[in-house]
């Protein structure tokens, strides 16, 4: 092995092209050479001389040429080996050189002479890179179809394949159209199926290779050496890797039981009942058993009623939930509505939106270039820059005649022509003449005219119902007008005041009715009414909240206490905030800090917190210098402050996380899964808990 080596060193040091000492020189905007002596061996005749990548070097004394715009080969005694012909000229090492020329008067192929102009590889292709005696070509760079030729045009491996990338002298990474690779060498031998996601280069006779979204080892012919089940690889030294694995993630019962587990980056519960994987920024699914379904192999999965919207390849499509096609990968954007999905995609520069059905049935007939949502007749569509509609059927019901379209409602349209608006039916009839004045539609047979500030409620005959200059907006079946001085009243189709809003009298803060009482405003001073308006506790208090459980908040000299109905003080106001009570406690304020007080004004929790806030069923989050705990519904402290998050599930669990560790507890502040993950989820259809359980790196020792 060691002795085929050093001669297969010895054989490519002998093919070595030597590269010698030569300096170019400018003289009138023309260039030549000079030898290391400084002695003129070309004349400056020349536009450029090097290479057309702006390099110069002489290689066995050649380098190349630039006139009357072309390239061509010259040696150092000014005699050219090519005319100049060439678009492109670089050189690529040993005796070659990669060249580019016009086939015809828009094509330019690439192919490959050598120092002395003999065409190695034919122009045929639109791009070629040279390793040894190898090279890697493509036949169309749109389609990316890349092949493996030698020197002497044999076809090593058909130019059928959207990559080829070396893995060393002999052996090439292939990906073909499915963006899968498989391993070929250079004599166009396949070692493997296409099952990698990718294979870097060999390191020590292996390679790290992604399988599914996983990474893995594998030798020179893509036998595996450590199964892919790792999130990242990096080889530190010739014969040891940092393997890290991915974060376990645990589904646990509200007994810290195990019920599944499964390895991945992120995890998460989508509508199915299933979980989208996450591996390296790919998706995949797994079933509530966390049995994998689709392979982590996907930019995106998202719901979609019942089908899923997928990215892959840059492009989106619709699969239902066994990988079935519905819509292809073809689009760039996928708006779902309803029973309707809208897609568009770009096509040489040209950008076409389609309908679809939920099932994948084509409904549009053209190529519009915008299809906007449903209105409730019919999609919107643009063609040949005019608008129009489409029903639900495709069916264009609507001509693509007009400049844009403002609304529908009712199977009538405002739409726009030449800067000046009419009404449409859904034939294209036009119901009114265009003007400059601006529309809304009511009904079949009303509409409102907007005309130097003042609004018109009329019908498709001209006559008018009702104008006035004062703000006016439909509101269901009515009108509603809003006067300078903020009253309102609400007028019918037909013209008709069908309700008028006087202004609220002496109350200018707006309270709603609560246990039978309604706050009010007098002469500055607040007080209480009943639902007939009749004084029941007098305007005497600076400002005043709302009627709870028979108490209700009134601030004296700036300090906020209770009263009851009977308007007896039953809390001095001594609190800057106080909250309404529930259950018999209430939240109140004094110095920024935060107590509970019960219907006596007695303390239940100190005023030492920072902020306390109720759950949905009556306990107390806490929090004091960052940290937080819990109180229960009677204010009883069960959990102390010790947490930096504390959240509360309605099934009675706590969430709970310190020093960046995530457990639960009960509400008594008992251990229920202990507070050692990195984070968790309750998930309340399962009534279990998704915990993750961070990965470690190791380091492994690789021998071949």
């Amino acid at each position: 092995m060691k002795v085929g080596l050093l001669l297969l060193l010895i054989l490519n040091l002998n093919l070595l092209s030597k590269a010698e000492t030569y300096s170019r020189f400018e003289e009138n905007g023309k260039f030549g050479i000079k030898d290391v002596n400084g002695k003129i061996v070309v004349s400056p005749y020349y536009d450029e001389l090097g290479w057309s990548d702006k390099n110069f070097s002489v290689v066995n004394q050649v380098t190349g040429y630039f006139v009357m715009g072309r390239w061509g080969l010259l040696n150092i005694y000014n005699k050219r080996l090519t005319p100049p012909l060439y678009e492109t000229l670089k050189y690529s090492g040993g005796v070659n050189v990669i060249a580019s020329k016009l086939i015809d008067s828009s094509t330019q192929k690439f192919g490959c002479i050598n120092l002395q102009g003999k065409i190695l590889i034919p122009f045929q292709y639109d791009q070629i890179a040279i390793e040894g005696n190898i090279a890697t070509v493509n036949k169309d760079s749109l389609n990316c179809e890349y092949g493996l030729v030698n020197l002497y045009n044999g076809l090593l491996i058909p130019p059928i394949y959207k990559n080829i990338v070396p893995l060393d002298i002999k052996k090439y990474a292939v990906t073909n159209n499915l963006n899968k690779v498989a391993i070929f060498d250079s004599n166009g031998t396949r070692y493997t199926d296409f099952i990698f996601d990718s294979i870097e280069p060999f390191h020590n006779c292996c390679a790290i290779a992604k399988k599914n979204g996983l990474i893995g080892l594998i030798d020179s012919v893509g036998v595996s050496k450590l199964e892919p089940k790792y999130k990242s690889m990096e080889w530190k030294d010739k014969t040891h890797l940092s393997a890290c694995k991915l974060d376990n993630w645990l589904l646990l019962d509200s007994k810290n039981k195990i019920q599944q587990q499964i390895d991945a980056d992120s995890l998460a519960c989508i509508e199915s009942g299933w979980f989208k994987r996450i591996i390296n920024n790919r998706q995949g699914l797994v079933d509530n058993n966390f049995q994998m379904k689709w392979p982590s192999t996907y930019e995106y999965i998202g719901n979609m009623d019942g089908n899923l919207i997928v990215a892959k390849s840059g492009n989106y499509g619709i699969v239902d939930i066994n990988q079935k096609i519905v819509i292809p990968f073809e689009y760039d954007t996928i708006c779902f509505e309803t029973r309707f999905i809208r897609a568009h995609k770009t096509i040489g520069g040209i950008s076409e939106w389609e309908l679809f059905s939920v099932f994948g049935t084509k409904m549009d007939r053209k190529k519009y270039e915008q299809i906007e949502g449903y209105n409730g007749r019919y999609f919107p569509v643009k063609y040949s820059g005019k608008w129009g509609g489409i029903d639900v059927y495709g069916v264009e019901i609507l001509d693509c005649n007009y400049d844009s379209i403002i609304s529908q409602k009712g199977g009538l349209s405002v739409v726009m022509v030449n800067n000046k608006y009419l009404i449409i039916s859904s034939e294209g009839k036009q119901k009114l003449s265009p003007s400059v004045n601006q529309f809304e539609i009511l009904n079949h047979n009303r509409y409102l005219e907007r005309s130097n500030g003042f609004a018109y409620l009329k019908d498709f005959y001209g006559k008018i119902y009702y104008f006035s200059n004062n703000p006016i907006t439909a509101l269901g079946n009515n009108l509603l007008e809003q006067f300078s001085n903020g009253q309102k009243q609400e007028i019918n189709f037909d013209g008709y005041v069908v309700r008028s809003k006087p202004l609220p009298k002496n109350n200018g803060k707006g309270f709603s009715s609560s246990e039978g009482l309604i706050g009010m405003k007098r002469n500055g001073k607040y007080g209480f009414v009943d639902s007939k308006g009749r004084l029941v506790i007098a305007n005497r208090y600076e400002n005043i909240g709302e009627f709870h459980e028979g108490m209700a908040q009134i601030m004296l000299l700036s300090k906020w206490g209770y009263i009851n109905r009977d308007e007896q003080i039953m809390v001095q106001p001594t609190y800057d905030k106080a909250e309404n009570f529930y259950f018999g406690l209430a939240i109140v304020t004094s110095n920024n800090k935060v107590g509970v007080i019960n219907k006596k004004g007695e303390s239940i929790l100190s005023l030492k917190y920072d902020s306390i806030k109720r759950t949905p069923d009556n306990h107390y989050v806490l929090s004091i210098n960052l940290l937080k705990g819990l109180a229960d519904e009677a204010g009883r402290l069960t959990i102390e402050p010790r947490f930096e998050q504390l959240m509360v599930t309605k099934s009675g669990m706590v969430l709970v996380s310190r020093s960046g560790l995530w457990g639960v507890l009960n509400y008594n502040g008992n251990d229920v899964i202990p507070i050692q993950y990195q984070s968790i989820k309750y998930l309340e259809e399962k009534d279990m808990f998704l915990v993750k359980s961070k990965s470690h790196c190791e380091l492994l020792e690789i021998i071949n």
